[in-house]
């Protein structure tokens, strides 16, 4: 049976970066929460954007997510 060599894991310290922690903001209270979906109703840009972000708080996926649906994942008569 072969076996691999032995190779000291000190060998590989600083081949793996550890990333930066970087912390984004959030929406933690009803009153941001409130000031956000105010500030999206008032939003004046593309219609596609305007319906994108009133769609978003309500299905709560990401961006991308949101951008790549296909209508087949949307059921309108279960509302889901």
């Amino acid at each position: 049976m072969w076996v691999a060599p032995k190779v000291g894991a000190s060998r590989l310290r600083g081949a793996l970066v550890t990333p930066k922690v970087v912390h984004r903001a959030a929406i933690t209270t009803p009153k941001e929460a409130s000031g956000l979906l105010r500030s999206i109703e008032d939003y004046e840009g593309g219609v596609r954007t305007r319906i994108a972000m009133r769609l978003l708080p309500h299905v709560f996926v990401r961006p991308g997510e949101l951008r790549h649906a296909e209508w087949n994942e949307f059921n309108f008569d279960q509302k889901v």
